[in-house]
C-alpha cells in the first residue's frame, strides 16, 4: 500500500519531517562526495540478516580514508570548529540531524567536515584496531538462564559442618561464613554472591554438573 503525502493545514507549508528527510538526503550527499569519508547507508546496514531499513538522520560516517580515528577527529571537530560529534568510535564519528537543524547548521557542519579531510594528514596516523566479526562475538549458551540459576553450584550444597565450602575451596560474598540453613532463608545474600539461588527446584543444567 502506498503512503499518501501528509496534507498541511496551512498552503504551502511543508511538514517538518518532509523537509527534514530531504535535507539529510542531500547532506549526506554531499559529505559522501568528500575525499576520504564515506557515510554509511542502507546498503551497508540493510538487506538479507540485517536490518530492515535504516533512518537517515544518524549520520555515521566512516574515516579510514582519512587514517585516523573518530576519537580524534571529533576532538579535532570541538577544539576548531565548536562542533560535538553524536557518536565517536576508533574509526567513525556520528552527527544527528533533526527538525531544528537548518541550510546554517548544516554549512557549518560540512564546512568542518571538508576541514577535517583538509588537515587530516597533519593529526597522525590511527593505530591498527582489529574487530572481530559478528560471529566471533557470539557466544555459546551452555545453559538455559534459569537452569543456571536454580542449578546446582557451589554454596547450593555442603559438608555437614555448613561451612559452604565444595572443593576444598571456601564460599565469597555476602553471608558466606554463615550455614547453608541461614542463607536458605536469605536467598538475595546468595544471589548477590554470583551463587544459585538456595531456593530448590527440580531443574538441572548438564553444563553445570546437575
Amino acid at each position: 500500500m502506498s503512503r499518501e503525502r501528509p496534507r498541511c493545514r496551512v498552503p504551502g507549508l511543508v511538514p517538518a519531517e518532509w523537509v527534514t528527510r530531504k535535507s539529510a538526503a542531500s547532506i549526506r550527499a554531499e559529505i559522501e562526495g568528500i575525499d576520504g569519508l564515506h557515510v554509511h547507508d542502507r546498503t551497508d546496514f540493510t538487506g538479507p540478516g540485517l536490518a530492515a531499513d535504516l533512518d537517515p538522520l544518524p549520520v555515521v560516517i566512516d574515516l579510514p580514508g582519512l587514517g585516523i580515528t573518530g576519537y580524534r577527529a571529533a576532538g579535532w571537530l570541538r577544539r576548531h570548529h565548536h562542533l560535538d560529534m553524536h557518536l565517536a568510535d576508533h574509526r567513525r564519528i556520528s552527527s544527528r540531524l533533526t527538525h531544528a537543524d537548518d541550510r546554517e547548521t548544516a554549512k557549518a557542519l560540512l564546512t568542518a567536515l571538508r576541514d577535517l579531510a583538509a588537515r587530516a594528514a597533519a593529526l597522525g596516523p590511527a593505530p591498527a584496531v582489529t574487530v572481530p566479526g559478528p560471529a566471533h562475538l557470539r557466544l555459546d549458551q551452555v545453559c538455559p538462564p534459569r537452569e543456571a540459576f536454580f542449578g546446582p553450584g557451589r554454596g547450593r550444597s555442603g559438608p555437614a559442618d555448613g561451612t559452604g565450602t565444595r572443593g576444598g575451596r571456601p564460599g565469597k560474598g555476602p553471608g558466606a561464613d554463615q550455614p547453608l540453613t541461614a542463607r536458605a532463608r536469605n536467598p538475595m545474600a546468595v544471589a548477590v554472591a554470583g551463587r544459585p539461588s538456595a531456593v530448590s527446584a527440580p531443574d538441572r543444567c548438564p553444563a553445570l554438573g546437575g
